[in-house]
C-alpha cells in the first residue's frame, strides 16, 4: 500500500491511510493528514500501518465521486451515463466490498 500511496501522491493527489473497513485508523486524523509528500506518507504508514493492514485513501475535496456498489449499482451508473452521453474518462478503483 505504501508504494501505491506514493505513486498516487506523485500525481498530485493528497493521500492518507484508512482501515480495511474504510474507517479512520485509531489515533489518526484521517483526511486531515492527507499529503502528497512521500516522506510524510512513509511516516504515516509506519505509524498507522506497521503490519500493512490498511488501505490507501484519497482526500476528495473538490472532486465528484460516484460509489456504485455491486452489479446493480454499476448497471444504474452505466445507464445514467448512457442516457446523458456517457461519462468522462475516470480513474476506477475497487475496494474490498
Amino acid at each position: 500500500m505504501l508504494d501505491e500511496a506514493i505513486h498516487l501522491a506523485g500525481r498530485g493527489w493528497r493521500v492518507f491511510f484508512v482501515s480495511k473497513s474504510k474507517v479512520p485508523l485509531a489515533g489518526s486524523h484521517s483526511f486531515k493528514e492527507a499529503t502528497t509528500d512521500p516522506d510524510e506518507l512513509r511516516a504515516l504508514h509506519q505509524k498507522y500501518c506497521p503490519t500493512g493492514r490498511c488501505m490507501v485513501a484519497l482526500a476528495t475535496e473538490g472532486w465528484v465521486v460516484f460509489d456504485a456498489d455491486g452489479a446493480e449499482g454499476y448497471a444504474k451508473f452505466k445507464a445514467l451515463g448512457d442516457a446523458h452521453g456517457g461519462w468522462p474518462t475516470t480513474l476506477p478503483v475497487q475496494t474490498p466490498r
